[in-house]
């Protein structure tokens, strides 16, 4: 049961950052062509703290992200978790499309 909620908790945190992520490229779209848009860029400094906590939490919870998000790194643990396509993804397309078993 703990892992389930693990897992849920780890797609649920993935897909939010996905959307933030999203959320702030195309508020980088907008202000290419209206940069004195104040409310825009106010929106985009807050989408991208709300994106800074949500990579925190992940990150403190599951793992770094990205290289990015390493840090005081004594041991290279990439891939000591499962892969997508090895089953441990809950993001949808890749576990149920591409099942190799």
């Amino acid at each position: 049961m703990f892992q389930q909620n693990q897992a849920h908790e780890k797609s649920v945190l993935l897909k939010s950052i996905g959307e933030v992520s999203f959320v702030l490229q195309d508020l980088c779209l907008y202000l290419d062509t209206h940069p004195e848009d104040c409310a825009a860029l106010d929106y985009y400094q807050q989408c991208l703290a709300y994106k800074e906590q949500l990579e925190e939490i992940y990150c403190s919870t599951f793992g770094p992200l990205t290289l990015n998000h390493i840090q005081n790194c004594q041991v290279w643990s990439w891939t000591e978790e499962a892969w997508p396509w090895e089953g441990d993804c809950s993001c949808g397309t890749m576990k149920s499309v591409y099942s190799f078993q």
